[in-house]
């Protein structure tokens, strides 16, 4: 497995997990997922977006060189802008086969770095999938068991609706490092 992503501070998101913890949906939280991809406990504590995955392995020296020289411009717009910013918050659901990822949607309509983020992924995914994918970024809460029910996923959501959320930028992970900016 090949993982590139984009560390953020928690910033004002603690208002997001602590109503979160709060609701009824920490019921239906499917804890040996959240386990197996590192989220200690119900909710994802150190929020991060995606940058680059891939079920394949590849050499985390070429992953640096790449992440940090070739895209040297996205990277320095990161340092340049130290804050990435969500306004009109949307939070909902990946709707996976046998489970479900409770996010904060990223747009080009809310999300002020969204498009240095897409041309990150697509670098990386034109240089070593052979196949597009779809990028979807978001910010994930936590993962769900696959029969949560609909309205209370909808009420927590409702919540968060034109709320704005600053992240200050954190750093670089490449599989298990952890690269300062």
């Amino acid at each position: 497995m090949t993982y590139v992503a984009l560390n953020l501070e928690l910033g004002n998101w603690d208002s997001v997990l602590m109503e979160f913890l709060g609701s009824e949906l920490t019921w239906h939280v499917d804890y040996a997922l959240c386990s197996t991809n590192d989220l200690k406990g119900s909710y994802d504590s150190n929020p991060h977006v995606t940058l680059f995955y891939s079920d394949s392995e590849h050499s985390e020296a070429l992953l640096y060189w790449e992440t940090f020289m070739a895209n040297r411009d996205n990277l320095n717009y990161f340092r340049d802008t130290a804050t990435l910013t969500v306004s009109d918050a949307k939070i909902d659901l990946f709707d996976n086969p046998d489970f479900l990822v409770l996010k904060l949607n990223l747009s080009e309509s809310n999300c002020n770095l969204i498009n240095i983020l897409q041309n990150y992924n697509d670098y990386f995914s034109n240089k070593y999938i052979s196949a597009q994918l779809s990028y979807n970024p978001h910010i994930t809460i936590t993962y769900l068991n696959k029969d949560t029910p609909r309205h209370l996923i909808e009420q927590f959501s409702n919540k968060f609706i034109h709320k704005e959320f600053k992240f200050p930028i954190k750093s670089i992970q490449i599989n298990s490092r952890e690269y300062t900016l």
